[in-house]
C-alpha cells in the first residue's frame, strides 16, 4: 500500500528541445493531464497530485540553478546529447536538449 504523497508528472518541457507547434502542444499536454483524470476509477485522486512539469515555475528556477553548477562535459557524455550531436552536428543540438539533462 502506497502511504504519503504520491504524484504522477505530466513531463512536457521535454518536448520542447525540438521546435513544436504552440497549440498542439498546449493540447497534447492537457490530453496527457486529462488521462489521468480520466483514471480515477482506478487511481484514488485523493491519494494522489497530477503536476504538469510547464505550470511548475519553480521547474524553471531550480533548472537554471543546477545549469550554473553542471560541468558542460558531464552533460556531453549523456546519450540524449550525444545521440543527437552525432546525427546532426554538434553544433546542431538546441541548449534545451543539453541542459534540461540536469533535472
Amino acid at each position: 500500500m502506497l502511504r504519503g504523497e504520491n504524484y504522477f508528472c505530466v513531463v512536457d518541457l521535454h518536448a520542447v528541445t525540438i521546435p513544436q507547434d504552440p497549440a498542439t502542444f498546449s493540447e497534447n499536454t492537457l490530453t496527457s493531464a486529462a488521462l489521468l483524470y480520466l483514471a480515477e476509477g482506478i487511481i484514488d485522486l485523493s491519494k494522489w497530485r497530477i503536476l504538469v512539469q510547464s505550470h511548475i515555475t519553480a521547474h524553471a528556477k531550480l533548472e537554471w540553478l543546477l545549469n550554473c553548477v553542471t560541468p558542460t562535459n558531464r552533460l556531453e557524455r549523456v546519450i540524449q546529447f550525444k545521440g543527437k550531436a552525432k546525427r546532426g552536428g554538434r553544433e546542431g543540438v538546441g541548449v534545451g536538449l543539453f541542459t534540461y539533462l540536469v533535472l
